[in-house]
């Protein structure tokens, strides 16, 4: 697991007010044989709690590797997409995302992604971008679709 991509919907599609905030953390995985905890002998012991992955945020070395763009640019492309299942597909214009004011590897993240500065909320110390498409070169990639059960 490198992270996860999410959208969260405030609102339904279709109405005036309805928005779909998208948010992204990229992490990686440790163990505790990885990071070497001093335990209970009995629980050193065991390869299964040695071996258990536990999620660890802010992974440096997974940072940069265009990995956040390319499931952003995936995720965004299903859910705009005109063949997606309902609730989707949204409209671009319905997209939004907020992050923090000294987060500025994610701003231009974003921007790259057709994505402009709306606002900044001083009290939350936070940066709102919405979606316009100004400033993209090409639509974003498209991945394969498969039926799920």
């Amino acid at each position: 697991m490198v992270g996860d991509v999410n959208i969260f919907f405030k609102g339904t599609p279709g109405d005036q007010e309805f928005e779909a905030e998208a948010e992204i953390m990229i992490a990686g995985e440790l163990t505790l044989r990885n990071i070497y905890v001093p335990l209970h002998p009995l629980f050193a012991a065991s390869e299964e709690l040695m071996t258990m992955r536990f999620p660890f945020y802010s992974e440096p070395d997974y940072r940069r590797k265009g990995i956040a763009s390319l499931a952003l640019q995936l995720m965004f492309s299903y859910a705009t997409a005109p063949d997606s299942k309902p609730p989707l597909p949204i409209a671009k214009e319905s997209l939004v995302v907020r992050v923090g004011d000294k987060n500025t590897a994610s701003i231009r993240l974003f921007q790259k992604l057709g994505f402009e500065i709306t606002k900044h909320v001083a009290i939350f110390e936070e940066t709102e971008l919405r979606y316009t498409g100004k400033g993209v070169s090409s639509e974003w990639l498209i991945g394969e679709r498969r039926p799920y059960d």
